[in-house]
């Protein structure tokens, strides 16, 4: 693939979207980009690949999850062994979660064809 950003479509769009350094190093296929990034280091190693700002125990996680988040077309398309997918409900509702350690979850809305409201909690 060579190239750090590369042009994919998702076979649901009709346009194509310039991937992400990350999305492109670690997955193949289709690439929508993620809309936005709440968390500000979450927001730091998706754009930059820069670790300041998340733990160091998440970092091989979250990459997954982010370049998972970058190529989905929709939201279940997060719902992978593993990640313990789920809607969330009450102040929450509208969001997905997926697990990344412990009490660690990345947060998420989905909405044209690509996550948006990115967010790292810790739920307690």
């Amino acid at each position: 693939m060579g190239e750090k950003n590369q042009i994919f479509s998702c076979p649901s769009m009709n346009c194509g979207v310039v991937s992400s350094r990350l999305a492109t190093r670690n997955v193949t296929g289709y690439n929508v980009m993620i809309g936005s990034i709440r968390h500000k280091g979450l927001a730091a190693l998706y754009y930059d690949d820069r670790i300041k700002g998340v733990k160091q125990s998440h970092l091989k996680r979250l990459r997954q999850i982010l370049a998972l988040l970058a190529t989905a077309c929709t939201a279940e398309d997060m719902n992978v062994p593993g990640l313990k997918f789920h809607q969330l409900k009450g102040d929450l509702a509208g969001f997905y979660s997926v697990s990344v350690s412990g009490n660690w979850r990345v947060i998420f809305r989905f909405g044209d064809n690509q996550a948006t409201d990115v967010d790292l909690i810790d739920y307690h």
